[in-house]
């Protein structure tokens, strides 16, 4: 069992950082003031906070699996290369596995950490085989791999779409709802809340109107006999404590 210590200006802020640093199953073993420093000492709101956590473990951990995902696209990204795909002038010098990522939908920001992380363990030099160099990217992808826990069938859970404003939270749930009802002839629930700020998605009550969705505006029971629910929600940024705290 690891213990992590934390420092942090408030409880809000402590358990964030203990949630994205141990996960969800983290247990908190301790809380202890911290005194100020100087003349700040004699401010109580000044003192701050060191949270040990950890996470029970209660069984031998086990050998992470490679998702299926990861799997297959290696097998794509392999099979790529040996036809000798030509590399763009953009892409000269790069890892091909992450260039290749990109070109295949990654977003921007998400191939520059990809970028960043992978330079400091092996360098900016590709690996000499494919193999090697999809190893080594698939193994990084693995360890900040958090996959959804699944939702049992008829519990009645609704899926919430939680995330920066901007971020298509709607537009998914658009296209989800879409799907659903065209293609798989499902159910669908939706809920378009406020929250600190007003909900103006004018786009999600017109999807609705247009796939015969019932649509409301105010929190009610969930529906057991739907297939699937939908909550969206204004934009929250999901680092910023206060923000979660108020959602």
């Amino acid at each position: 069992m690891k213990l992590v210590a934390i420092v942090a200006e408030n409880p809000s802020a402590a358990l964030m950082q203990v949630y994205e640093q141990l996960g969800p199953e983290a247990v908190v073993v301790s809380v202890r003031k911290i005194p100020g420093d100087g003349i700040s000492r004699f401010w109580q709101n000044s003192r701050r906070l060191e949270v040990t956590a950890c996470v029970p473990q209660t069984s031998p951990p086990k050998k992470k699996e490679i998702p299926a995902k990861i799997e297959n696209a290696g097998v794509q990204f392999r099979n790529q290369l040996a036809f000798e795909t030509p590399v763009k002038k953009s892409d000269a010098g790069r890892w091909r596995s992450i260039a290749w990522l990109e070109s295949n939908g990654l977003l921007p920001a998400f191939t520059n950490q990809l970028e960043e992380k992978i330079y400091l363990l092996h360098g900016e030099n590709p690996l000499p085989t494919p193999e090697k160099e999809w190893t080594a990217v698939s193994d990084l992808v693995i360890c900040h791999w958090r996959p959804a826990r699944q939702v049992m069938s008829g519990t009645g859970r609704p899926h919430v779409f939680i995330g920066p404003a901007g971020s298509g939270k709607t537009t998914v749930l658009c296209k989800w709802m879409t799907s659903a009802v065209l293609l798989n002839e499902q159910r669908v629930r939706v809920w378009r809340l406020d929250g600190e700020t007003a909900n103006a998605s004018e786009l999600l009550t017109l999807h609705c109107e247009l796939m015969g969705v019932p649509m409301e505006r105010f929190w009610s029971e969930p529906d057991e006999t739907a297939d699937l629910q939908f909550v969206d929600l204004p934009g929250a940024e999901i680092h910023n404590s206060d923000a979660m705290s108020a959602l």
